[in-house]
């Protein structure tokens, strides 16, 4: 398989991928920033990994804890700038930012 066609598959990979979790979520996509496979955003206002969309969809988390982490985290960091991040793996195993500690 030629680097083309592989970099094809892998770019129609990722748009399958953020349109089925834009179904799921509710939501619509509006495009990548950056590279396609880095960050996508949503309905104007949620910008996603990648790798953050994947695991919503295999682990078959519910709708809207995705955006209940970003929304928490923006939210939370927004007062509590020194506060150690909590990724949306963490998030789902329970990690929740009012947790953590303060970073001096």
């Amino acid at each position: 398989m030629t680097l083309t066609k592989l970099k094809k598959q892998y770019e129609n990979s990722c748009n399958e991928y953020v349109q089925r979790f834009a179904k799921k979520q509710g939501l619509i996509f509006d495009g990548w920033v950056g590279s396609i496979g880095d960050v996508a955003v949503f309905s104007s206002q949620y910008p996603l990994k990648f790798n953050d969309i994947q695991i919503d969809l295999h682990t078959k988390q519910p709708k809207g804890l995705i955006l209940e982490w970003l929304n928490g985290s923006i939210e939370f960091h927004l007062s509590n700038p020194n506060v150690q991040y909590i990724n949306y793996e963490s998030y789902i195993m329970g990690g929740r930012h009012e947790n953590t500690e303060v970073e001096k």
